[in-house]
């Protein structure tokens, strides 16, 4: 299982996108997928995807990196409770 974040295609009227977590489980033939929102807006010629991170250039970069931050813990804990057979992919999605 994998999660990680993804900007919405979707362009706002404030030119920012919509920050995403996508859960994908499985092989090519059975495949499961799902995106859950995180409620954040960011502008995406900030975003640096491999750190995942806004970059300090963007307005409000603290706060939206602390709640980044929130978000990728509470999705480490639980991948590890995934991986220890604690949740199924149903309970990833309802505890995201």
């Amino acid at each position: 299982m994998t999660i990680k974040f993804l900007l919405k295609s979707r362009v706002l009227t404030d030119n920012r996108k919509s920050l995403k977590l996508r859960i994908v489980h499985g092989s090519k033939g059975l495949k499961r997928d799902s995106i859950c929102d995180t409620g954040l807006k960011i502008n995406p010629k900030y975003w640096d995807k491999d750190k995942e991170r806004v970059t300090d250039k963007h307005s409000n970069h603290e706060i939206l990196n602390t709640a980044i931050g929130e978000i990728a813990y509470k999705r480490n804990k639980i991948l590890t409770k995934f991986e220890a057979d604690i949740l199924t992919f149903e309970g990833v999605i309802n505890s995201l």
